[in-house]
């Protein structure tokens, strides 16, 4: 395992392709094992390996471990890991950024307008995400602040879209009621 760390290692700082079959046969064996024995390092390095994962799954189908999987099960087992934090804020804040940049058109969950339901998800990743930054001591309030209006601003939007034009007239007429 050690060895195999050490050669991923290497061959990343020195910007070495990691082919396939290198990937296939020995790396990921190796860190799969270790992942199902719950060790962070391996965790930690297959979440690095993110692109060579995706290939690998694309060829094999198997799979196993997600990028996000792999982040929630090292965050689970190392709450505090620095490294897995600010991964998870990163990837986290890209995502957040991503559901919002159709406003306000509406609030996306994939390639789709979220439903009543995905909005529920999206309150609880955005609650997920503002104690991640709290952790970390960094500061994402305007996009903190976002999520916690547009979230549930379109969850109760979609309950009653019948008596609005579109999510931007919600908005709008939403806006118009408060003191």
């Amino acid at each position: 395992f050690t060895d195999t760390l050490d050669i991923v290692k290497h061959l990343t700082n020195e910007n070495i392709t990691i082919r396939q079959p290198l990937f296939q046969h020995l790396i990921y064996p190796i860190l799969s094992e270790k992942i199902e024995k719950d060790n962070v390092e391996a965790i930690k390095t297959l979440a690095r390996l993110g692109q060579h994962l995706t290939s690998y799954q694309g060829y094999t189908k198997d799979y196993k471990y997600s990028f996000w999987a792999l982040l929630d099960k090292g965050l689970n087992l190392s709450p505090d890991d620095k490294e897995l934090l600010e991964v998870f804020e990163n990837k986290t804040r890209n995502y957040l950024n991503y559901t919002l940049h159709e406003i306000p058109t509406g609030v996306l969950y994939g390639a789709n307008g979220a439903t009543i339901e995905e909005c529920e998800e999206l309150i609880q990743e955005a609650e997920r995400y503002e104690n991640v930054c709290h952790k970390l001591q960094i500061d994402r309030g305007e996009i903190i602040q976002e999520c916690k209006y547009y979230y549930p601003a379109y969850r109760d939007y979609l309950s009653v879209f019948k008596n609005y034009q579109n999510f931007a007239d919600y908005l709008e007429k939403v806006s118009e009621r408060k003191p």
